[in-house]
């Protein structure tokens, strides 16, 4: 099982999506998260903070990072 969250700007974290999956499936998940993330940016054109995107793996180890 493996884990994406986002780091908010508050400080809090939140998680986005839980993947049953291999470590492949995993990364497409996250990489449609970050352009989700990529797309409202440039939909709404407001200079909001970027918020930190990760990957973690079943045993709570991060794996990939956006910053």
């Amino acid at each position: 099982m493996f884990y994406v969250t986002k780091d908010n700007v508050d400080g809090s974290k939140e998680l986005v999506e839980t993947i049953k999956g291999s470590r492949e499936e995993a990364y497409e998940v996250y990489l449609k998260v970050i352009n989700e993330q990529c797309y409202e940016y440039h939909k709404t054109k407001t200079l909001q903070e970027w918020r930190v995107i990760r990957l973690f793996d079943e045993n709570g180890v991060q794996i990939a990072q956006e910053s």
